[in-house]
């Protein structure tokens, strides 16, 4: 075989070789897909845009990691309060720092109070002012009498002061709710005196 014939054989063997590698690198050499500038919405509020040969939209995060996240955040709200129909004070609380709901106006509601003690029912307030009367019979003695209570207290409404006494068991009527004395603590015992800061006075408020 002769030298001519060699270089010919050669040539046709590294045209092959060169046409077969390079039709195998042509799809490196080609440029990066675009992809279509959108983006998707997640679930938690977050937005993923197309990436990938494919130009798919990237996962969207752990929405159970992003919500342990976000419920370690802490609010500072204001200190400011609202007054309820019952007379209780609710604050703020949550993210938007929104009113917590004020308790259900129920028909009747029952507070005890000490002397010169205040409770708030409805806007309007109660403060037991003098012990006048405690004739209970006491525990283990048999009276004739069950006895009863009886105090001097001021309301303090919103048109004004209402001074009355009370007796207990007997409704009094202020302009807008009916006030029972319903019960007096501690027990009475025979021999026993009982201090006046002792006393506690249970009422009765019913919206007339």
């Amino acid at each position: 075989m002769n030298m001519t014939t060699l270089t010919a054989i050669f040539g046709t063997i590294a045209f092959v070789l060169i046409a077969v590698f390079g039709m195998r690198a042509y799809p490196l050499l080609q440029p990066a897909a675009s992809c279509t500038d959108e983006a998707k919405i997640c679930p938690d509020g977050s937005t993923v845009a197309r990436t990938g040969p494919n130009c798919e939209f990237a996962a969207c995060p752990d929405s159970a990691a992003s919500s342990t996240a976000s419920s370690t955040i802490g609010y500072e709200c204001n200190a400011d309060g609202k007054i309820c129909p019952d007379g209780t004070m609710v604050g703020r609380t949550g993210p938007a720092c929104e009113f917590t709901a004020c308790p259900p106006d129920e028909p009747t509601r029952v507070v005890t109070v000490a002397l010169s003690g205040v409770a708030n029912v409805r806007g309007e307030s109660i403060r037991p002012l003098e012990l006048i009367e405690d004739s209970r019979c006491p525990v283990g003695v048999n009276c004739i009498w069950a006895g009863t209570v009886k105090i001097k207290v001021v309301f303090m409404t919103k048109t004004g002061d209402i001074n009355a006494t009370l007796t207990l068991g007997e409704p009094f009527d202020t302009k807008t709710q009916r006030v029972t004395l319903t019960g007096v603590t501690p027990v009475k015992n025979a021999g026993d005196e009982i201090a006046p800061g002792d006393y506690r006075f249970t009422f009765e408020f019913t919206r007339l």
